[in-house]
């Protein structure tokens, strides 16, 4: 059974309200996180807002993850195949998943969403999450998926919030891999 075919109206408004929201948020806390490993915050309340961010990153990356590369999506998830009428343009339009956007489902479950176990598991190396990389690469995705999608599926204020979120990666330093958690 394939699925529902979504209004033109319905993909626009989706788009500009919820997916922009995502799209917003997740650079939104990756620039924020950037400004605050450069301030170093080690106080409890900086702590407790560095994690918050992260947490907010976390969730709003998988969310997006869910969005761009979707393999067995529910029937009511939001999905970029829905903005083709040709569901192939994006699959093979796509850049193929990275190693880090492909691991990031599995670590916003066990070190996030969920308190597990495997929290024990996490070598102290690859504790550190590095959210300036996860960002430029899903500005990467989010580039082909806005030179991809038609114009009468989405809105100028979702085109504008990707390029915008784009602009502010480019910018952004990257810190070192090891023991940097931003």
């Amino acid at each position: 059974m394939g699925r529902i075919k979504r209004t033109t109206a319905d993909l626009r408004k989706l788009a500009d309200e919820h997916l922009k929201y995502e799209i917003d948020c997740l650079f939104g806390t990756a620039l924020a996180m950037n400004a605050i490993r450069q301030e170093s915050a080690t106080d409890f309340i900086g702590t407790a807002v560095r994690n918050a961010l992260l947490e907010s990153f976390a969730i709003h990356a998988r969310t997006l993850l869910q969005f761009l590369y979707s393999e067995s999506p529910n029937g009511d998830w939001v999905i970029a195949e829905d903005f083709f009428d040709v569901p192939e343009t994006w699959f093979q339009g796509r850049p193929q998943k990275s190693f880090r956007l492909g691991e990031l489902t599995r670590r916003v479950a066990k070190e996030v969403a969920h308190l597990s176990y495997d929290r024990l598991l996490v070598r102290p190396e690859k504790k550190p999450w590095n959210i300036v990389h996860l960002a430029k690469e899903f500005a990467i995705v989010l580039a082909v998926f806005n030179q991809l999608v038609s114009s009468e599926r989405i809105t100028q204020g979702l085109r504008d919030s990707i390029l915008q979120g784009i602009d502010l990666t480019s910018e952004i330093t990257l810190p070192r891999e090891a023991g940097q958690s931003t």
